[in-house]
């Protein structure tokens, strides 16, 4: 007859054998870690120069801006306005760039840039007009087809 600890034994699953990894497995672990860090350094090298691409960009519209607020010191009958418009132009490519540079925007960029029209300009920009219908450039005529 058998005892009770023994019957108890019996209805109990037996314990799992211990995993041992072989050769192959452990390879196979390493050879799939060793595509994650290639894969994850792929990753990172097209970040990064995508990044750089974008900076460049940002360069250049904030140059492109730069140089239409000399054009336009350097030249007589320009209005304030126009000025007004090319230094805002300026400071927000100027901002953007920051921005991407450090992460964060710059203090001075926080507050809107109004743009006040000048009195004695004899030819105000229309002020109640769309800006998605402003499909010319101020100061430039539009072509009616009248």
């Amino acid at each position: 007859m058998s005892t009770r600890r023994q019957r108890s034994r019996k209805n109990q699953p037996p314990e799992p054998a211990p995993v041992v990894e072989s050769d192959l497995s452990v390879f196979a672990g390493r050879v799939a870690a060793e595509k994650a860090r290639r894969r994850d350094d792929q990753r990172a090298r097209r970040e990064a120069k995508r990044h750089a691409e974008d900076l460049a960009k940002l360069v250049a519209a904030k140059d492109d801006a730069a140089g239409a607020v000399k054009r336009l010191r350097g030249r007589d009958g320009v209005s304030a306005v126009q000025r007004a418009e090319a230094d805002a132009a300026y400071r927000n490519a100027l901002a953007a760039l920051v921005q991407a540079e450090t992460g964060a925007a710059p203090s001075w960029a926080s507050s809107p840039v109004v743009i006040e029209p000048d009195p004695e300009d004899p030819d105000p920009p229309d002020q109640g007009q769309d800006p998605a219908e402003a499909s010319v450039l101020p100061g430039a005529e539009a072509d009616t087809g009248a």
